[in-house]
C-alpha cells in the first residue's frame, strides 16, 4: 500500500505502555466505520477507526501533512491520560518554511475560531477562550522544546497572536464584572462593539440565530484585537468637550469602564509578552535592553499594541481620566442627593486609583512605538518617532502635575522616578516639601532650635538618595531649578552636595558667573576660579564694564593662588601681564567710545545711536565699499551698545572709521583722534587670539600687515610725491601730517620703539607681496557680502600698488623711518636725491 495511505501509532515512553492485544470491532448502528480495539498495558482500551474523508477535502484529505501532525500535537498532545505520542513523525521534519507556514495557519485558525478542532458552541466562554489559549501555548511549547527553526518574524507573529488571546481573556473578565454589577442598560464594551463597522469586526450572518454581539466578537475577532483599543474611547469625546462643568455620574461610569478595558488589554498584553519572550524565542529579558529591541524591531511590522492610532487614543484616554478627576470639586457641589454624591465619588475614586496604572501602560506603549520607529530604515518613520518622543516628554510633565493635583503626589513621584524625568521629579519634590511644611505644627515662640521635623528628615533622605541613584541627571535638574527660580545663592550653602555643585557648575559654561564664586567660597580653588573668570571675560561676557570687573577678579584670583601656594613666580609682572593686556584692550574700547560719544547725544535708542555714529564716521574711508561699510557698522553697533569687542573688530573699527577730530576745549582730551593706527597696533600687541601657536603667529602677522596697508593708503601719496614748485618745509609738513608718519612717531615717542628695528620689514612692497585675509571678518559676513569683501580687499592692495609705483611710497617709507629715528633731518633735496622729483 502506498505510504500516503498508511499511518502508525506511537505510545509515550516512560509509562510502560505496550499493546497487549487487538481485535476488530463489529459494526453496528453506533459504530458504522471500520474500527479495531487495542488493549494497552497500564492504560486500558483504545478504539482506532478509519473515518471517511470529508467531501470538501478530497484533494488534501488523503495526505498526511505537517499541519495535520502539528494539529495532533496542539489539540491532543496535552490531554490528560493520553498514551499516544504525536512527535517524531516524518512530516514534522519537513522544510522549515513548510512547518512555519503550518504553525502560522494553525494559530490564525485558532484566533478566528475556524479550526475544525475547536467547537464554537460551548456554554462557558471563559472555558472556550482558555481552550484556545492552551492550544496556542502548546504550539509554542512544541517549537521551543524540539528547537524547530522559525524565522524571527514568524515567532513574533505567533507571540502576537497569543498576546491577543490573553488580552481578550482579560477583557472578558472585565465584561463579566460589568454584567454582574451593571451601572446602565448596556456595558461600554457592548456599546462600542455595536458602533464598530463591519471592517473592524466579524458580521453576524442573518439567520444564524446569533444575537449576542459581544460573545460573537470574543469568539471570532481575537485576530484583530488591535481595533478595540482605539474604539474604547469612542463616544466619550463629545461628552467631555465642556471641561468646566460637573461630571455626570453615568459619564463617569462609562469612563471608568473604558479605563478598565484599556488596562485589561494593554497591561495583559505587555505582561504576557515579557513572561513569554523566552518561550517564543524572541529574547529573554528583551524589554530591558534597548539595543536588542532596536535590533529585533528593524525587520518587524507595526506592533498591534502600539499602532499610531492606538498611541494617540490611549494618550487621550489618559488625559480624559486626569481631567475628569480634576473636575471632582465641581462634581461634588453639583450632585444632588447624598447617595448620588457617594456613588459618583466612588466611581471617581476608582478612576483615580487606576490612573497610575494607565501611566505605566502608556509608557510601555510609548517606548515600544518610539523604539520601533527608530529601528526602521524609512527616514519619515524615524522622524515621526523623534517627534513623538519630543511631544511625549513635553506632555508628560503636565500630566504628572495633574496627577499630583488630584491627590496622588506620591504616585506622581514614583512615576517620575521610573520615567527618569528629573525636571518633573524636582518640581514634585518641591510640592511635597511644601505639603510637609503646611502639615508642620506651628513652632512655639520660645523654640528657636533649627531641629528638623521627621517629615523634613525623610524628605531630605530622599533627596540624598536621588543624588546617589540618578547622579548627574538629578543634580542638573535640582540645581537648575534653584537658579531659574532666582535662588542661585542656595547652591553655595549646600555643603553636603559640594562635589555635585562644583561638577554641575563647571560642566555648564552658561553658569560661569556662579562657578567662579563656588570655586572660591566652596572649593578654595583659586587657580580654577582664575581660569573660569578669564574664559568668562574673553568668551562669554556681553557687557564691557562687567568684562573689566571679571578681568580684575581673575588677576586677583591669580595673586591669591600664589599666596595660597606660599610662593610667587620669579617675575610676578610676567605672570599677571595677560590680565593687564586684556584690561588695556578694554580701556582702548572705552577710549573709542568716549571718542564717538559726542556724536551720540540726542539718540533715543541704540538704533538711532548707530545711525548717528555711521553718519559721522562712515563717510570717507568706506565710501563706495559696501562690504567694508557693513563691517564698520557691525563694529560700531557693538561699540555703542557697550558690548565687548574682539581684537580684530577693534582693529577694523580703528582702521576703517573716518579720522574725525572734535573741537578742542572739552572736559577731556580726545585720545583717539589722529591715533587710530597707533591704537590698532596696540590692540594687536595686547589682544587675545583664539588660535593655536602657529596659526596665531600667522593670524597676527596678517592683521599687522592689514593695519599698515590701511595706514599707508590713508593719504594720497601720488599727490604728496608731486613736489614741483614746493619748498622743503611744505613737503616735509605734508609728509609729517600723513597717517604713516604720525603712527611711526607715536610708536617711537609713546612706546619708545626703535622703528628702524621693529618696523623696517613692513615696507609697502613687502606688504604688497602678502596675502592678507582677516578670517574672522570674512566668516561673520553673509554669503552675498563675502565676494564683495574680497574684492574690496583687493582694491586696497591695488591702491597701495599704485602708491608704490607712482608715488614712490617705498622711498618715502624709508625716509619716514630714518626721520623718526633722527638719522636724517631733511626729507627733500634739490636735484634727484629726493623721493619726489616731479
Amino acid at each position: 500500500m502506498d505510504s500516503n495511505f498508511q499511518d502508525y501509532i506511537r505510545l509515550k515512553d516512560g509509562n510502560g505502555y505496550a499493546v497487549q492485544g487487538c481485535s476488530p470491532e463489529d459494526s453496528d448502528a453506533d459504530h458504522k466505520y471500520p474500527s479495531c480495539i487495542l488493549m494497552i498495558r497500564n492504560f486500558g482500551l483504545i478504539r482506532v477507526s478509519a473515518l471517511p474523508r470529508p467531501p470538501s477535502n478530497i484533494a488534501d484529505g488523503a495526505k498526511i501533512t505537517a499541519k495535520s501532525r502539528l494539529e495532533q500535537i496542539v489539540f491532543y498532545g496535552s490531554m490528560k491520560s493520553n498514551p499516544l505520542e504525536f512527535v517524531g513523525y516524518d512530516e514534522l521534519r519537513s522544510a522549515p518554511a513548510e512547518l512555519e507556514q503550518a504553525a502560522l495557519q494553525i494559530s490564525d485558525e485558532i484566533l478566528r475560531s475556524n479550526s475544525k478542532f475547536i467547537p464554537t458552541t460551548i456554554p462557558s466562554l471563559e472555558q472556550y477562550m482558555k481552550m484556545r489559549a492552551s492550544a496556542l501555548h502548546d504550539l509554542a511549547l512544541y517549537i521551543q522544546r524540539f528547537h524547530v527553526y522559525f524565522s524571527p518574524l514568524a515567532r513574533w507573529k505567533l507571540l502576537w497572536g497569543a498576546e491577543k488571546m490573553a488580552a481578550q481573556r482579560a477583557i472578558w473578565k472585565v465584561q463579566q464584572g460589568n454584567e454582574e454589577h451593571p451601572t446602565s442598560n448596556r456595558t461600554h464594551l457592548d456599546f462600542i462593539i455595536s458602533k464598530m463597522g463591519d471592517n473592524h469586526k466579524t458580521k453576524i450572518e442573518p439567520g444564524s440565530g446569533e444575537t449576542d454581539i459581544v460573545r460573537h466578537w470574543f469568539i471570532h475577532d481575537t485576530w484583530r484585537m488591535e481595533y478595540i483599543i482605539p474604539w474604547i474611547l469612542n463616544g466619550l469625546r463629545k461628552e467631555d468637550s465642556n471641561t468646566s462643568r460637573a461630571v455626570d455620574r453615568q459619564f463617569a461610569e462609562r469612563v471608568c469602564e473604558a479605563c478598565d478595558l484599556s488596562l485589561a488589554a494593554l497591561e495583559t498584553a505587555f505582561q504576557f509578552r515579557e513572561d513569554s519572550a523566552a518561550l517564543y524565542g524572541v529574547g529573554e529579558g528583551f524589554m530591558d535592553d534597548d539595543a536588542a529591541i532596536v535590533a529585533q524591531y528593524s525587520a518587524l511590522p507595526e506592533f498591534w499594541t502600539s499602532t499610531q492610532i492606538n498611541y494617540s487614543e490611549t494618550e487621550q484616554l489618559l488625559d480624559l481620566e486626569l481631567n475628569i478627576c480634576r473636575r471632582r470639586p465641581a462634581t461634588t457641589a453639583a450632585t444632588g442627593s447624598d447617595s448620588s454624591t457617594t456613588r459618583t465619588s466612588k466611581v471617581l475614586d476608582t478612576i483615580k486609583e487606576n490612573i497610575p496604572r494607565q501611566f505605566r501602560a502608556f509608557a510601555l506603549l510609548h517606548k515600544e512605538r518610539t523604539m520601533w520607529c527608530a529601528a526602521q530604515n524609512d527616514s519619515e518613520i524615524q522622524s515621526s518617532g523623534k517627534m513623538l518622543e519630543k511631544s511625549h516628554v513635553e506632555n508628560r510633565k503636565p500630566q504628572l502635575f495633574k496627577l499630583a493635583a488630584i491627590g496622588l503626589l506620591e504616585d506622581a513621584i514614583t512615576l517620575a522616578e521610573s520615567f527618569r524625568d528629573m525636571d518633573a521629579l524636582v518640581e514634585l519634590m518641591v510640592d511635597l516639601h511644601e505639603q510637609i511644611k503646611e502639615q508642620r505644627p506651628p513652632r512655639r515662640s520660645e523654640d528657636d532650635s533649627p531641629v528638623l521635623d521627621e517629615g523634613t528628615k525623610v524628605w531630605k533622605r530622599r533627596i540624598d538618595n536621588y543624588f546617589e541613584r540618578f547622579g548627574d541627571a538629578w543634580a542638573d535638574a535640582f540645581f537648575t531649578r534653584h537658579i531659574t527660580v532666582g535662588q542661585p545663592e542656595t547652591l553655595f550653602i549646600m555643603q553636603e552636595y559640594q562635589g555635585a555643585v562644583t561638577k554641575f557648575l563647571r560642566s555648564h559654561p552658561a553658569y560661569s558667573k556662579l562657578s567662579w564664586i563656588n570655586d572660591i567660597v566652596g572649593e578654595r580653588d583659586y587657580k580654577t576660579a582664575c581660569t573660569t573668570l578669564q574664559r568668562l571675560a574673553i568668551e562669554q561676557e556681553t557687557d564691557i564694564w562687567s568684562k573689566r570687573v571679571e578681568i580684575s577678579l581673575a588677576k586677583l584670583a591669580k595673586l591669591a593662588e600664589f599666596e595660597k601656594a606660599g610662593s610667587a613666580p620669579a617675575s610676578l609682572h610676567d605672570a599677571v601681564r595677560p590680565f593687564d593686556q586684556l584690561m588695556e584692550t578694554c580701556n582702548i574700547q572705552e577710549l573709542i567710545y568716549e571718542h564717538v560719544l559726542p556724536t551720540l547725544h540726542g539718540a533715543i535708542d541704540d538704533g538711532a545711536a548707530l545711525q548717528l555714529a555711521t553718519e559721522q564716521f562712515g563717510n570717507n574711508v568706506v565710501r563706495g565699499k559696501p562690504a567694508l561699510r557693513a563691517l564698520l557698522q557691525r563694529c560700531l553697533a557693538k561699540l555703542v551698545t557697550r558690548s565687548p569687542m574682539e581684537p580684530e573688530e577693534l582693529i577694523n573699527l580703528l582702521t576703517l572709521m573716518d579720522p574725525v577730530r572734535f573741537l578742542e576745549g572739552g572736559e577731556e582730551e580726545d585720545s583717539i583722534g589722529g591715533h587710530e593706527f597707533f591704537f590698532a597696533l596696540t590692540v594687536l600687541k595686547m589682544g587675545n587670539f583664539h588660535h593655536q601657536d602657529q596659526q596665531a603667529h600667522e593670524y597676527r602677522d596678517g592683521l599687522e600687515r592689514l593695519i599698515w596697508r590701511r595706514c599707508m593708503i590713508r593719504d594720497n601719496w601720488e599727490a604728496i610725491n608731486r613736489t614741483e614748485k614746493k619748498g622743503d618745509r611744505e613737503v616735509e609738513s605734508k609728509v609729517h601730517a600723513t597717517a604713516l608718519a604720525e603712527t611711526m612717531r607715536q610708536l617711537a615717542e609713546v612706546l619708545g620703539e626703535d622703528v628702524r628695528l621693529t618696523r623696517q620689514s613692513y615696507t609697502p612692497s613687502r606688504i604688497l607681496e602678502s596675502n592678507i585675509f582677516p578670517s574672522m571678518s570674512h566668516a561673520g559676513m553673509p554669503p552675498d557680502q563675502q565676494i564683495s569683501y574680497l574684492q574690496e580687499l583687493d582694491a586696497e592692495a591695488d591702491l597701495l600698488r599704485t602708491y608704490v609705483e607712482k608715488g614712490k611710497l617705498d622711498e618715502w617709507f624709508s625716509w619716514i623711518i630714518s626721520e623718526t629715528t633722527g638719522r636724517f633731518s631733511t626729507p627733500v633735496r634739490e636735484g634727484g636725491n629726493n623721493p619726489g622729483g616731479h
